[in-house]
């Protein structure tokens, strides 16, 4: 990491509003596997700019994404941050939590 640049990672941004598109198309644009989490990753306004400046980039649920993500961005609204960091906890992680009680 010389350069001061992260190196190439699994990125998972949660959020698909307007931050959450820059960012992910930002880190995508730095040559990083990005995944995108909404809780509807199949609106049409973000399948929409997925095929045109989001092109190779993933969508998923937030949990899908949590999962993907080596390294997680929370670019939402700070009135359902802890609803979105709720909703991103993976199935696995989940199913593990449960069964230790």
């Amino acid at each position: 990491m010389t350069s001061g640049r992260l190196p190439r990672s699994r990125m998972g941004v949660l959020g698909s509003g307007e931050v959450g598109r820059r960012l992910a198309a930002g880190f995508a644009g730095c040559g990083h596997d990005v995944m995108i989490g909404s809780r509807d990753p199949d609106k049409p306004e973000l399948r929409e700019w997925l095929s045109g400046d989001g092109a190779g980039i993933a969508a998923g649920t937030f949990a899908e994404t949590a999962e993907h993500g080596e390294l997680l961005v929370l670019g939402v609204l700070g009135d359902v941050a802890e609803e979105v960091i709720a909703d991103a906890v993976p199935a696995s992680s989940a199913a593990r939590s449960s069964s230790t009680r």
